[in-house]
């Protein structure tokens, strides 16, 4: 019955499609526990992808969409934070880099631009009073600045629209 509820709001946000995929990653709650057994995630990644990543967020909270603008296709992601220093376990610098490509394939995912358009360019929403622009990088920029804190580091790997994607 959950899934099948999952299945129909994920289809009124026109979910899956080429770039969204609804995964079964944590069908049995293996992946995160507090989280539902359908997720909707980039199709361009693996489930066992998806897992690796979980290790990396507190709680295994991976980050998942959870709404998508009906017009424009904005997304919201949700997650819990990156866990960094102590609360990493050793040997998981892969993971951190795995969970840096994650939020890449969602902004692929999203069709976000690396940039904000020229200001001379007018805003198409059908909401202008919304400022969606800091949705896209917001939990990319906590991974960061977790990591910078505690001293560690990663490579980042390339994206398709560069590396300020």
């Amino acid at each position: 019955k959950l899934s099948q509820d999952l299945r129909r709001e994920f289809g009124r946000m026109g979910l899956p499609d080429a770039h969204w995929k609804l995964s079964t990653v944590n069908d049995s709650f293996q992946a995160c526990p507090s989280y539902p057994p359908l997720l909707a995630m980039p199709a361009s990644i693996s489930d066992s992808f998806l897992l690796a990543v979980a290790s990396c967020r507190s709680k295994q909270r991976l980050p998942s969409l959870t709404w998508r603008h009906p017009l424009n296709h904005t997304t919201m992601t949700r997650s819990s934070q990156p866990r960094v220093g102590l609360h990493l376990p050793a040997g998981l610098a892969d993971a951190q880099e795995d969970d840096v490509a994650l939020l890449e394939h969602i902004h692929a995912a999203s069709g976000l631009l690396p940039s904000p358009p020229p200001s001379n360019v007018e805003h198409h929403c059908p909401c202008p009073s919304e400022d969606l622009s800091n949705l896209r990088s917001a939990d990319a920029m906590a991974l960061h600045a977790a990591l910078e804190r505690n001293g560690t580091s990663f490579v980042r790997t390339a994206s398709p629209r560069g590396p300020d994607a």
